[in-house]
């Protein structure tokens, strides 16, 4: 009785911790929701405070020209006047946030010079009215200049933690694959399961399948460029075929090995996006292939470079074990020599085309776009 009071009370224990546990992961996931959304808010406000700036700059310097181009300043006071109202109102925006605190000051320089500029127009002054716009135009072009630095680094940012929740799910699907193996490796020498064994086999079958489907949601959701894509399409071939195989009732052989080869795949591609290596000095703005290229994608360029220098040292590692693996029967080995030249050929035919990728011209930037005629600031 004395046992089974303790069992008891250890279960309530277990069964309290795991309650615990869970609340405690709803309560992250729900703190990464939160700092998600104040990340695409705070995108969304630079995003605007940048249009409407580069706007201000554009009226600025067109009321300029057109006071060189003048012989009366009647009714230039007016229109600067509002550009005034404008730069202010921008103002007023910046200072909504603590973030962006030195553009409105910027902005703030600037509306001081455009009141000038707006006396000595009333008074009939060329010159002071044309060297306080000039001035204001400078305050303005560095108050764009500090808004594009500010967006950049939301956007990096943005892009840094994509990547890293990324990396965490291939990780974690991993790990998943790796248990999954590891229930599997019982009955890798069944030849005759019973009933019982056959209907485990073939629930073995339906997680390998969840597996399956979670690593192509995650092809599907991020835009994967080539080497990503092409360990992705090996991962759904050979878990198509663990599925088959399991969910016909069969555990043996080659399950286990195209098992551990999508484990190991997973591996590879959670590797390839730790960008705290020396491969970052290789992230530039070249295109990825396929998509996934540049240095504000969540699959940088330099994740393509080391998942490639990976598969190589892969091919090498897995032909070293074949060689060595001298109880392995005759017909396997050439079998397994066979299917790693097949991948180191296709291997160096997929780095061919990252080159080409890599050397065409970075598309043109969103920023250094024309900007739009709109009235409003």
């Amino acid at each position: 009785a004395a046992d089974a009071a303790e069992s008891n009370r250890l279960g309530d224990a277990g069964k309290m911790q795991n309650e615990s546990m869970q609340v405690i992961e709803q309560m992250l996931e729900q703190i990464g929701g939160q700092e998600q959304r104040r990340r695409e808010i705070l995108r969304r406000r630079l995003e605007q405070l940048a249009q409407a700036i580069e706007k201000l700059v554009k009226r600025q310097d067109a009321h300029l020209q057109l006071l060189d181009q003048v012989v009366s300043l009647v009714g230039l006071d007016q229109t600067l006047a509002t550009l005034r109202r404008n730069t202010l109102s921008v103002e007023d925006d910046a200072r909504r946030s603590n973030k962006t605190e030195t553009v409105a000051e910027e902005l703030a320089r600037a509306a001081t010079q455009q009141a000038d500029a707006v006396s000595a127009l009333r008074s009939d002054q060329h010159d002071p009215a044309a060297d306080s716009e000039t001035v204001a135009l400078d305050h303005l072009r560095e108050a764009l200049a500090l808004i594009r630095q500010m967006k950049d680094a939301a956007e990096q940012e943005q892009m840094r933690k994509q990547r890293e929740q990324l990396r965490q799910a291939y990780q974690d699907l991993a790990r998943k694959q790796v248990e999954l193996r590891g229930r599997t490796e019982p009955f890798a020498e069944t030849e005759k399961p019973s009933r019982r064994e056959r209907a485990l086999i073939v629930r073995l079958g339906h997680q390998q399948e969840d597996v399956r489907i979670a690593a192509h949601e995650l092809a599907e959701e991020n835009e994967t460029p080539l080497l990503f894509e092409h360990l992705h399409t090996l991962i759904d071939e050979q878990a198509q075929q663990v599925v088959t195989q399991l969910r016909g009732g069969a555990a043996r052989n080659p399950v286990l090995r195209h098992q551990q080869r999508i484990a190991d795949v997973l591996v590879l591609l959670a590797d390839a996006l730790d960008m705290q290596g020396p491969e970052q000095e290789f992230d530039g703005p070249a295109g990825g292939g396929g998509g996934g290229g540049g240095n504000d994608a969540v699959i940088p360029p330099a994740a393509q470079l080391k998942l490639f220098r990976s598969m190589q040292q892969s091919i090498y590692d897995r032909t070293r074990r074949t060689d060595e693996n001298r109880d392995a029967d005759a017909e396997q080995r050439d079998h397994a020599v066979t299917e790693l030249s097949a991948e180191q050929d296709e291997l160096a035919g997929l780095g061919e085309k990252m080159i080409e990728s890599m050397r065409q011209p970075m598309q043109g930037h969103t920023l250094d776009a024309p900007l739009q005629e709109d009235e409003s600031p």
